[in-house]
Parts: C-alpha cells; structure tokens; sequence
C-alpha cells in the first residue's frame, strides 16, 4: 500500500515569503504558551504591518479560511494582545497592542496562576490522603511529595513576584526586560 502523501505546510514552501515564514515561527513559539499557531500567525501579521489590517487581509496574507481567522481574532482581543482599531461599515482592522510586556503580565496572572493554583490544590488533596492513609497513596515516596509541593510553591512565588514587578510603562518595563535577557 503507497503512503498517503502529506499536504504541504507553509514550512514546506519555498516560495513563501519571509512574513510567512516569521508567522509560522511565532505561531510554532507560541503553542508553548497555551496559544494555538493560528493566534502566533495572525499575531506576527498584525505586529509587524505598518498600517491596521482587517480579518479579510489577515486571511489573504495567510492563506487560511475566514472560519479559522475570525475566533482567533476574537481570542486574541480577549487576551488583549491585539486591539480592534478602526471600523469602517463591517470590516474591522486591527493592530498589536503596543504594551506586549503588560499583555505578558496579564497572560501570566490569570491563566498561569489558575494552572499553578490547580496543582498545588491537587498536591494538598495527595498530601491529604497520605496522612489519612488512603490505600491509593501507599505507593509514594512522603519526602517527594513534599518536595513536589515545594517546587508548586516556589512556581507560585516565582509567578507572584514577577507579576507584583510590573508597576511601570509598558515601554520602560519591556526596555529592562529586553536589558535582562542581555546579561
């Protein structure tokens, strides 16, 4: 039996121009961070055009459906990483927002916490059950658990305190960001 051939990607066209390449990096980069590619896609598109673009650009220059841009777009105004603009009649353009290092925060605050909250309610409940001598339980190692627990707290700190750092402009917060990152 031959094997079913594999439809082409973006990543597998030469002819693709750089801003789609870049595209495809940012939405491959942003998956680790809950993203879908699409959101990374659309995201780079918008950041680097210099004028707002509409749902109708973003689907032309990407070369995917209006039904894959249109909730992406929306997800991506809830998270506020993009702003809606200017509507002109039906047809909304929109741009990055210019505060990324804020949007970061705001990613982390909410969601993250949620995620670390949720591991370290799970940890207590395990913890629970070893001190209440639940059968299920027998098979773990205490002082591992109580390191894993200390790994969820220190992640919780960890997350706190970046977060309680963001109190200046966006520009002056992401200048020392970009500052770290050098060292």
């Amino acid at each position: 039996m031959k094997p079913k051939k594999r439809r082409a990607t973006q990543l597998d066209r030469v002819e693709d121009p750089p801003i789609h390449r870049m595209a495809t990096a940012v939405g491959d980069f942003i998956r680790y961070w809950g993203f879908r590619r699409i959101h990374g896609q659309i995201w780079t598109q918008i950041y680097l055009s210099k004028s707002p673009l509409s749902g109708a650009d973003l689907t032309r220059s990407l070369g995917v459906s209006k039904a894959l841009v249109s909730p992406a777009l929306l997800e991506l105004l809830d998270f506020q990483l993009i702003l809606a603009v200017e509507t002109t009649g039906n047809v909304k353009k929109y741009t990055a927002n210019p505060d990324v290092f804020r949007v970061i925060v705001g990613v982390l605050s909410t969601r993250e916490k949620r995620l670390i909250d949720h591991a370290l309610k799970t940890h207590q409940q395990l913890t629970r059950s070893l001190v209440d001598r639940d059968p299920a339980a027998e098979t773990i190692d205490p002082e591992r658990l109580r390191e894993l627990g200390d790994m969820i707290s220190l992640a919780s700190s960890a997350l706190l305190f970046v977060v309680s750092q963001y109190d200046f402009e966006g520009a002056e917060a992401f200048s020392i960001f970009k500052d770290l990152c050098k060292v």
